[in-house]
This record gives structure tokens, sequence and C-alpha cells, in this order.
């Protein structure tokens, strides 16, 4: 698989998940950013710049076993796309806004649909929620995630929508069929976490504890 070539977890195939924190120096670093592109400004603009120190850090995710259940799944949807002559793309580059714990188990193991709601909602279906850059930064959490989903085949969502009773002949609901901008997935496999971003931000003025005065 291609998407292996760069991966030092080659060498150390029984280590499991490794987070790799990518320099901030890096063309990978801004190329990250770049894909994030106005969801980066708005989270920014939560810490203004004269109140805030502030430190993004970007880890690559390198886990082979999900990374292999993802090409799997991948090729199945590539598969279906072409059996129905479909110019729609399987895959895309989507975030992810999650919890610091929600982000350790997504690391390890993979989205887990039983978390759905716990950030946006079922308004478009129980499943997982991925959006644009523009689309999460409506969004509050400690972590983002850039991933690869496999978005196939959509009609738009409803909250009756689940893993149950998707249509068969697709693969994602969306918020809006003409430019979604809000993707939902029901395959746990559906989807890989490519890089984790983090931002960090301490206080250049911090206040200081009120004394007592005798």
């Amino acid at each position: 698989m291609e998407e292996i070539r760069h991966f030092e977890i080659l060498k150390h195939i029984d280590v499991g998940v490794r987070k790799f924190e990518i320099s901030s120096t890096s063309q990978e670093y801004r190329n990250v950013l770049e894909q994030l592109g106005t969801g980066m400004d708005h989270l920014l603009r939560v810490y203004p710049q004269h109140l805030f120190n502030v430190n993004v850090k970007i880890s690559r995710i390198e886990n082979l076993i999900l990374l292999a259940q993802y090409e799997a799944q991948k090729r199945k949807v590539e598969w279906l796309l072409a059996t129905e002559k479909s110019t729609l793309p399987a895959e895309r580059k989507l975030f992810h806004v999650t919890s610091k714990t929600a982000a350790d188990k997504i690391c390890e193991e993979e989205y887990n649909r039983s978390f759905a709601g716990s950030v946006y909602g079922t308004t478009l279906g129980s499943g997982t929620y991925f959006g644009t850059g523009a689309a999460v930064a409506a969004y509050r959490g400690e972590c983002i995630f850039m991933a690869k989903v496999l978005t196939g085949k959509f009609y738009k969502g409803d909250s009756s929508v689940s893993g149950v009773n998707l249509s068969p002949k697709f693969h994602s609901t969306v918020n809006n069929v003409k430019n979604p901008t809000v993707f939902v997935v029901y395959h746990d496999a559906a989807a890989y976490p490519e890089y984790l971003i983090e931002v960090a931000a301490a206080s250049i003025n911090p206040v200081e504890p009120l004394k007592d005065y005798q």
C-alpha cells in the first residue's frame, strides 16, 4: 500500500499505534494547516495573540491494523462505484472534532459509532461525522483529526438514518447533496485518522491570585 511508504512503524509492527509529532517548519505540517484552512483561522481567533501564546501541535498517526481495515473497505467502495460507473471519489480528506479522551481511543481502535451524538448530535444520522475545515469550525473540541474518509455515494441525511437502515447503494449521508460540507459514515472502518491537531494556549499575563491583607 502506497500510504505505508513513510511509516517508521514498519520496523516495529508489533508496537501498534504510534504518534509522530511533525516539525512546524516542515511542508507536511503546512499541508495539514492548508487543508484545515478557515477552520484553523476560526480556532486561533478563540485565543487572541495579545493574550495567549498558542502552540499548534500536529502528529501523524500510524496504525497499520486500522489502515489495513480501511484499505480493505476502500477497495469495496471503489468496486461498487466502478460497477455503477459513478464519477464520485471514493475518498475525501475531512476533519473530525473530538475530546482528548475520545481522540486517544480513535488512534488506538477506530472511529466508533457508539459515540454518535456526543459532539455533533444526530441530525444527519447516527454515525460518525466529518466535515470540511470551514464546517468543523462551528464545533468546539480539544482535538481535531484530519482523516481519510470513504464518503462514496451519498444522500441527504436525517435523524432516522443508522448503520442498520442506510440505503444499501450508498456509503454516507450529507447536509447538502449539491454542495456537501458535512458527511456522516456508518462503517467503523470507513475512516482512517491521518493527523491529530492539538492546540495548547497559555495566557501571556496570567491573573495573579488575590492576596489576603492583614
